[in-house]
């Protein structure tokens, strides 16, 4: 076992004894729900990853999803009876295909209107919530929500559903992790730092965004169904645009294309808002601010920030080492690139080693011409 390893055991050690101590530290159930809440975004924003962060492709629909999700588990335990774990399995089916169903379309564009359209869907998910009265409750939302149960055990108190969503975010981040390791992740990432030279080599660039659109629906409806079940009452006012820009914002303020930034930008927005309670009524512009100012001059992220500095500064310190050679750095969609205009996914200035895709292409198995070969 390496060196690093030895390090990173007793901090993991300690890390899981405080999260797993953490509602016991808490005073009130409001303080308990707010863990509960950190919990439902890192599993939308861990999702909103996939297509944002690791395909590189700005877009806005996470919100819809996350609405989809979250109705869909409301309507059939309240209407229909639906024990809790089945609505939490139609939720990943309903938001998982309705994902294949925008996207196909949706991201045979780029950019701007990548962005425009798919907040188009986000919004009309709203409308239809807000509009069809007789199953979503209209502007009432839905109410008496059952709480989580499974076994014939219903998780009633905040801390017994801290554990529960605790179980199903450490679940959620290890497939996602999965994910990232097998032919499919390796494809998200030579979309993302060139999609233009992933094309050339024969990757079905549309197909392989479609399944990181899939997976980000999905982990989506899981956080809709947390959502829901958790603070037993959901209404479009939930889910407007400042929900999308909150997901975005996490994953930013985080670092887009990491899992770790993820689950750090999930927390911190989640908690800032808490923080800054003391500056009363100008507490949103401090609020506004400091994701403008983290966004601008941390392109990389709070843990982005974070890993460089450990990188390029202390561990070459610690251990006595030269820092390591800077390299060609991956495209990273950040708050510029939609200042700018640019959507993601542009490629980055320089060209990327023929070596890698070479490696790439043969490593995904998703090329146009692999498949019909197959055929």
């Amino acid at each position: 076992m390496s060196r690093r390893k030895l390090y990173l055991i007793p901090l993991l050690l300690v890390a899981a004894a405080v999260v797993l101590m953490l509602p016991q530290l808490m005073s009130t159930d409001y303080t308990r729900q707010l863990l509960n809440q950190a919990l439902i975004y890192i599993v939308v924003v861990v999702g909103y990853n996939f297509v944002t962060g690791d395909v590189g492709q700005l877009s806005m629909a996470q919100q819809g999803f996350f609405a989809i999700g979250a109705y869909t588990t409301a309507i059939l335990t309240t209407t229909a009876g639906w024990p809790w774990w089945a609505g939490l399995v139609a939720s990943i089916v309903i938001t998982g295909a309705v994902g294949i169903v925008v996207g196909i379309p949706t991201l045979k564009v780029r950019g701007q209107y990548l962005i425009m359209v798919t907040m188009a869907f986000s919004e009309i998910v709203r409308l239809v919530a807000t509009n069809w009265g007789r199953l979503t409750g209209g502007a009432s939302g839905v109410t008496k929500i059952p709480s989580p149960s499974l076994f014939g055990y219903t998780f009633s108190s905040k801390v017994s559903i801290y554990y529960l969503f605790l179980f199903m975010a450490v679940v959620m981040i290890l497939i996602a992790w999965r994910i990232r390791k097998t032919k499919y992740g390796r494809a998200f990432v030579a979309i993302r730092d060139s999609e233009l030279a992933a094309d050339v080599m024969g990757l079905n660039t549309t197909y392989v965004k479609v399944i990181a659109f899939f997976l980000s629906a999905v982990f989506a409806g899981v956080g809709g169904n947390m959502f829901a079940s958790s603070f037993n009452y959901i209404s479009p006012d939930t889910f407007t645009l400042s929900q999308t820009v909150l997901i975005l914002a996490m994953l930013l303020i985080g670092g887009e294309g990491r899992l770790a930034g993820a689950v750090v930008g999930a927390v911190i927005l989640t908690y800032l808002p808490e923080a800054l309670r003391f500056a009363a009524d100008y507490y949103m512009i401090i609020y506004g601010l400091l994701i403008l100012l983290i966004t601008l001059f941390l392109p990389g992220g709070v843990v982005g920030y974070a890993s460089d500095l450990w990188t390029q500064k202390l561990r070459p310190r610690l251990t006595k080492t030269p820092p390591p050679p800077p390299g060609i750095p991956p495209h990273r969609f950040d708050a510029r690139d939609l200042l700018l205009g640019r959507g993601g996914g542009a490629g980055p200035k320089t060209a990327p080693a023929t070596g890698d895709q070479a490696a790439l292409r043969s490593g995904a198995g998703l090329s146009a011409r692999e498949e019909g070969d197959d055929a």
